[in-house]
């Protein structure tokens, strides 16, 4: 059994697998929530308390009496002899007496410092004895002196200054370390008065909760709509479910949303699972707490096992393929090629239908040697990564400092060494090196599944050239052209035809030695560890070719080398030291150094309130100097580093808008977020610009772009759920003589199943004009040559756009070749316009107002509720 307190949620894991709460094991052990804490009880009166950040707490009963041992000393009343260490000897100090208790590695942590432990002074400390800081806890008329005669509050004050001044001042510990006195207190039923403020130890609690400091610490919960069973009824500060809702696990949930009970666990509506270990049955709980269950097995490339906590059908491992240079491909299979065209390609997307596959896309635009961005999207999200971009990526067109965590924890991306690491929850994993080195891990169970400049993944090499249509072909340039994404704009090329470097052997025999391109392969060299996991072959070649259409440029060689590295240090491999000073240095920002193995990710700003979701692998790159922790890019000291909300990091100073531009955060220095509500200003709109979200002058612009995403005239974006028909826009009037409606098809039609606008219909009064992505255009059922007046007021013409559907100077539709469509009106339609794109009322607010007047939880909901009903659906 174990427990663990990340950033998004709560975890309990049984014998590896996650379980919900409360849990029993029939009378014998029991696990429950008690305000911030978990109590875990046994029939033999062990007690294990958790607040899930750093108090624990542990009760045994007096038969236990010099029988137990381990960190807690050996319960014999006398404290002398507590630091005895897993032989029986004494240990000669604490640090010693811990390590002889160590049970695992933890990928890194470390022992523990010896001669160079951080030490704060007494000048130091002083900074935090203060009532403003741990002064709070012994303050005379303090909310906590009712407490002062139960428990003394001294040790507590010695630890939370210790605390506190041992994180430079940062916020959450001096929260921690005070709410450790306040569990204290609260066990022994002593009341406290209220500690927490707006800009004090803010309370932040999950959706449909409310904080309360004395909640009825037995609350009631969807099992059996009680308190758990023998939960003592006891006032206990923490998160509590809103008037109408109730606990399903660690979520508020109407009584309605109540899940089931299958076999004495208790699982979320909606919740699929897997029973026994055998995996041979999979259910669902459905209404009414009623659970469905059918006979299943694994499918091919899957195994039944416990997996990251998840009980059921998990793959037997994974292929990768990889990109170098923009042009160098090793396909899942193991096929090399070159391929030198300079647009945007689907570099590995889902191909064919499979219910049980996550969609996703990995998409590269590249530019001679170097790759400009890449661009994942799964789950609803689309991550960019820029070239030169270190630690910060775009989602959904906003900019996130890293690491990053989306709010469902579904898919998370980090900094590792040079690279920026994207990773899902069923195991796709891309790694890009902010230069010209991608490298995509694709779960088994997608084998023959996929598409796209990577191959089919069926484990023959042979047939990787195959085109989207199905069909093969041996022309590398073909297959390549037939993965490229329509993207508006110009100037990119499918390959480079007559002008490809000539470099054959005599061209490149002058960078096979050592010290050049060899060094890959040479087997005393420092990559010789790596020989065994990567094959150095293909990296060879590919550093010999780039050498030679560079002229032996030394930038070549250094992408060439850490492109190897980066695959090695992938595939767990060791390296030795290979840049120094004068051979491919690497710059590194203030208060950093370089290192051949950091774990950049375990040491952020963020690190000192949540765990990271790290790959476990160490990477080359830039490692904070002691002291010191990453605040994006920056390497600043512990008392400069920002703030963590809702998996979002924060730097100090900074603010951070909310969907909607409803709500702002703002970042106060050592870490306190303090959070109010705002609104945009009449006339304004919540859009986001340069990838930072913020209220701006109104634009009047609707978007829906190739991947079904919208973004609506007030700001507000999400996806299209389903490919069909829907209104985008019209004017609620439909007596105005200027009334217009806009209908958007939604279909997969392109080469490799991207979502996107494929015909748009507009109505006026009198006037029916639809446009194909091709460009034919006809009005009132005739085909017409372009440009065409369909009345004194609407112009239908071409642009370097696409084509333009204009109403006099009120409405402006753009259907673009790459099946984006944009819908432009004037100010004066504020607040008369109906359907997908909202009522341009400067209110992102009221955007997720249904059709029927109710409020959707998604914009998603809102566009599958403008569905057009007078079309007949998908194949229209």
């Amino acid at each position: 059994m174990g427990v663990m307190g990340p950033s998004s949620c709560i975890m309990f894991q049984v014998n590896g697998a996650f379980a919900n709460l409360p849990f029993y094991h029939g009378d014998r052990i029991k696990a429950y929530l008690r305000g911030m804490e978990v109590f875990i009880q046994t029939d033999f009166d062990v007690t294990v308390v958790f607040d899930w950040k750093s108090y624990v707490r542990v009760m045994v009963p007096s038969t236990y009496t010099n029988a137990v041992c381990g960190l807690c000393g050996n319960n014999n009343r006398d404290p002398k002899d507590d630091f005895a260490m897993k032989d029986g000897s004494q240990a000669p100090s604490a640090s010693q007496f811990a390590e002889s208790w160590k049970v695992a590695e933890v990928p890194g942590c470390s022992v523990g410092c010896t001669d160079d432990c951080p030490a704060c002074g007494d000048a130091q400390k002083e900074a935090y004895e203060g009532e403003q800081y741990c002064g709070i806890l012994i303050k005379k008329d303090g909310p906590f002196r009712q407490c002062h005669r139960t428990i003394d509050p001294t040790p507590y004050f010695i630890d939370c200054v210790f605390d506190t001044c041992q994180y430079h001042g940062q916020h959450d510990a001096l929260c921690r370390a005070i709410s450790v006195y306040v569990a204290a207190c609260q066990a022994l039923g002593v009341q406290i008065g209220p500690w927490r403020t707006d800009s004090f130890c803010s309370p932040a609690c999950s959706l449909n909760s409310h904080y309360e400091l004395c909640g009825n610490g037995c609350p009631a919960t969807c099992h059996g709509l009680s308190a758990p069973a023998s939960c003592m009824a006891s006032c206990k500060e923490g998160c509590y479910c809103d008037a109408g809702f109730v606990l399903s696990g660690d979520q508020c949930v109407p009584l309605g949303d109540c899940g089931c009970m299958h076999q004495g666990k208790y699982y979320k509506k909606g919740e699929y699972f897997y029973p026994s270990s055998s995996c041979q049955e999979q259910c669902q709980c459905t209404e009414n707490g009623v659970v469905e269950c059918q006979e299943t097995s694994c499918g091919p490339h899957e195994e039944c096992k416990v997996q990251d906590g998840i009980q059921g059908c998990h793959p037997e491992g994974h292929g990768n393929c990889s990109m170098a240079a923009g042009s160098h491909y090793l396909t899942f299979d193991g096929r090399a090629y070159d391929f030198h065209g300079t647009c945007l390609y689907a570099l590995s997307t889902v191909a064919g239908k499979d219910s049980r596959l996550a969609n996703f896309s990995v998409l590269v635009e590249n530019d001679r040697s170097l790759t400009k961005s890449v661009v994942v999207s799964v789950h609803g999200y689309t991550v960019v990564i820029e070239k030169g971009m270190k630690w910060q990526v775009k989602v959904n067109g906003e900019r996130y400092t890293l690491p990053m965590t989306t709010s469902a924890g579904r898919l998370w991306a980090n900094q590792e060494g040079s690279n920026i690491i994207v990773q899902s929850d069923f195991g796709l994993k891309v790694l890009y090196d902010s230069s010209s080195y991608v490298l995509v891990f694709v779960p088994s169970t997608y084998q023959g599944h996929v598409g796209g400049l990577c191959g089919n993944f069926n484990k023959d090499k042979t047939d990787d050239f195959t085109l989207p249509s199905g069909e093969s072909t041996q022309n590398v340039d073909q297959f390549g052209a037939s993965w490229k994404v329509p993207l508006e704009g110009t100037g990119c090329s499918d390959g480079c035809g007559e002008k490809c470097p000539v470099c054959g052997s005599q061209q490149t025999a002058p960078y096979t030695p050592k010290s050049s391109c060899g060094m890959i392969q040479a087997m005393s060299g420092p990559f010789k560890g790596c020989h065994a996991f990567v094959d150095p072959a293909e990296y060879f070649g590919h550093c010999l070719y780039d050498m030679c259409a560079s002229n032996g440029a030394m930038e070549s060689l250094c992408r060439s080398l850490q492109a190897y590295v980066a695959a090695c240090q992938a595939a767990g491999a060791t390296i030795e030291a290979w840049r120094n000073s004068s051979f491919c240095p690497l710059t590194c920002p203030s208060n950093s150094h370089y290192s051949l193995c950091t774990r950049t990710c375990d040491f952020t700003c963020t690190s000192l309130s949540t765990s990271g979701q790290c790959t476990e692998k160490c990477f080359e790159g830039c490692q904070c100097d002691s002291s010191y922790l990453f605040d994006g890019n920056r390497c600043v000291a512990m008392e400069d580093c920002g703030c963590v909300y809702d998996g979002r990091y924060i730097k100090a100073g900074e603010s951070l808008v909310l969907e909607g531009c409803l709500r702002k955060c703002t970042c106060r220095a050592s870490g306190r977020l303090t959070c109010e509500d705002t609104s945009c200003q009449l006339g304004e709109i919540c859009a986001i610009h340069d990838g930072v979200r913020g209220c701006r002058g109104p634009e009047g612009e609707c978007a829906l772009t190739p991947g079904a995403r919208l973004v609506s005239f007030d700001g507000v974006s999400g996806e299209i759920l389903h490919k069909g028909v829907y209104d985008v826009a019209s004017l609620c009037n439909e007596s105005d003589p200027f009334w217009f409606r806009i209908v958007a098809v939604v279909q997969e039609c392109n080469d490799w199943d991207l979502p996107a606008v494929s015909t748009i219909h507009i109505f006026f009064q009198g006037v029916f004009i639809t446009v194909k992505r091709n460009r034919e255009t006809w009005i009132n059922g005739h085909l017409v040559t372009l440009p065409a007046k369909a009345t004194d007021d609407v112009l239908v013409r071409l642009s370097e756009e696409g084509v333009v559907v204009e109403l006099d100077s009120e409405v402006k539709v753009i259907l673009r070749p790459c099946g984006k469509l944009l819908v432009q009106v004037s100010d004066s339609l504020a607040g008369k316009l109906c359907a997908s794109c909202g009522n341009f009322n400067g209110n992102s607010a009221d955007d997720l107002k249904l059709p029927n007047g109710e409020i959707a939880g998604s914009i998603s909901e809102v566009i599958e509720a403008w569905k057009s009903m007078d079309f007949s659906g998908c194949n229209a």
